[in-house]
């Protein structure tokens, strides 16, 4: 685990791989940690140099900028490690949350992104207009978290939303000191519920995603929410020659469930877009 001091914020991030192979930059989802990621990036590390950064108050991260969204924030952390580490440029690859803040990275940082890869990025606004069935499904998964966190029940809503996402019944498993930490992590993303869910100020519409101009690529578990599903078609639609790449056997934590079967799509993606950069 290492340390990147920017100002008086932090960012903790892990590594594997060789310090001058091409950098690749993972980002996790909400209530996680770059730990997460750390099969994948096992798997990827002769070819690849990898790190997964804790998001703004998450892990060893501070929350950094308060004035600001915690995506925004999470976008700067990221090009802050690619400059500290490479050459500006990176590789992006993100879950659920992490996918939305490698988005808004590409689309905001011009000259970051060299390929982007979203695995179930949670652009659910995209749904309101086009998919309000979805939307619906997606505001009624959401809404145990959404109450428990306006009563400031923090606990209650870390459980309720990762019974949701895919680790029913693990927050009870963690240690105490663990559930504190996603606790803890669970007032920050509340906080930014609406940069998720709402089109507010500073929101990356299909335009913005339009003007991507990297090879990209979407994943999905095959066995993931329907809404998180269709959130992947609607950005498939607005980014050009985006691919969907379909992942079996698997929920919305797919780099936890199987981190050798997101390596193998990884890889072949990350060549070619090398390759072309």
């Amino acid at each position: 685990m290492a340390v990147l001091e920017v100002g008086d914020h932090r960012i903790g991030y892990h590594e594997a791989g060789r310090e001058d192979a091409p950098l690749v930059i993972f980002a996790h989802c909400s209530l996680g940690h770059g730990g997460l990621w750390r099969g994948v990036m096992a798997a990827l590390s002769e070819d690849w140099r990898c790190v997964a950064a804790d998001l703004p108050g998450h892990g060893q991260s501070t929350r950094g900028e308060t004035s600001i969204s915690l995506q925004d924030q999470a976008a700067r952390d990221v090009a802050a490690l690619a400059s500290e580490l490479g050459d500006g440029r990176a590789h992006l690859v993100g879950l659920s949350l992490g996918g939305a803040i490698m988005a808004r990275a590409a689309i905001r940082i011009p000259g970051l992104a060299r390929s982007l890869a979203m695995l179930e990025p949670i652009l659910m606004h995209l749904l309101k207009d086009t998919d309000p069935e979805m939307a619906e499904d997606n505001h009624r998964l959401m809404k145990p978290v959404v109450d428990a966190c306006a009563e400031e029940r923090w606990r209650d809503g870390a459980k309720a939303f990762m019974d949701n996402w895919g680790q029913p019944g693990q927050f009870e498993k963690f240690p105490e000191a663990a559930k504190a930490a996603v606790a803890e992590a669970m007032k920050w993303i509340s906080r930014d519920f609406p940069m998720a869910h709402s089109y507010v100020a500073g929101q990356i519409d299909r335009a913005d995603l339009g003007d991507i101009a990297v090879p990209t690529v979407l994943m999905q578990g095959e066995r993931t929410q329907p809404s998180a599903k269709a959130v992947v078609t609607e950005v498939a639609g607005a980014v050009s020659q985006a691919e969907i790449v379909e992942l079996p056997g698997v929920g919305h934590l797919s780099p936890v469930e199987d981190p050798t079967l997101v390596a193998s799509r990884l890889a072949p993606f990350l060549r070619a877009a090398e390759a072309a950069a």
